[in-house]
């Protein structure tokens, strides 16, 4: 497994598939070509950051944040976190 990071909590871990965690780079772009983007929490500037333009690979992230992308249309997104809450 290879890990590579771009910057403040961004990192990409190429294995068998490649996993995005936390797709924010301050300066620079994040590979487009990933299998998975994962992301910690909703800290829009920081950690969330481009997670919608990877509309092609499915989103993990809290309850939460995968509901809401879900609601969003076109996003395929699951929900870790059992007893997370629903957003209504």
């Amino acid at each position: 497994m290879k890990i590579t990071w771009f910057g403040h909590s961004c990192f990409v871990l190429d294995g068998s598939k490649r996993v995005v965690i936390d797709p924010f780079v301050p300066e620079g772009k994040v590979p487009e070509d990933v299998d998975i983007v994962a992301v910690t929490h909703g800290h829009g500037g920081d950690h969330f950051g481009d997670t919608l333009s990877f509309s092609s690979a499915p989103v993990v992230a809290v309850n939460e944040i995968a509901r809401w992308l879900q609601s969003k249309g076109g996003m395929t997104a699951e929900g870790m976190n059992i007893g997370g809450g629903q957003l209504r």
